[in-house]
């Protein structure tokens, strides 16, 4: 839920994909290439809702060399500020899942 009449505030959301989509394996048995194809797939459709002025918004993608890339500052920034976590490679278990790579 979000209240509309904040005004200058910042809404954050932290959008996980925990399930596979359809031609695409669970995420730990994804590829580097898997990944980038679910980027590409969520990245569509965070600029469909983007575009729509009820929705509006920025979108930050941590994939390097990538279309909205996150500099390293701004990623330091964003965690400082509280509004990224830190990276997933300190949780062993997301490691151990192959979550973090």
């Amino acid at each position: 839920t979000v209240d509309r009449n904040l005004k200058g505030s910042t809404t954050t959301m932290l959008v996980t994909v925990d399930r596979n989509l359809k031609g695409l394996p669970l995420p730990g048995a994804m590829s580097a290439a898997d990944f980038l194809t679910l980027e590409g797939l969520m990245h569509c459709a965070l600029k469909k809702l983007i575009t729509n002025s009820a929705f509006k918004g920025s979108y930050f993608t941590l994939t390097p060399g990538t279309e909205n890339s996150l500099t390293e500052e701004a990623y330091r920034k964003f965690v400082a500020d509280g509004i990224m976590f830190e990276s997933p490679a300190g949780d062993a278990k997301l490691r151990s899942a192959g979550m973090a790579r």
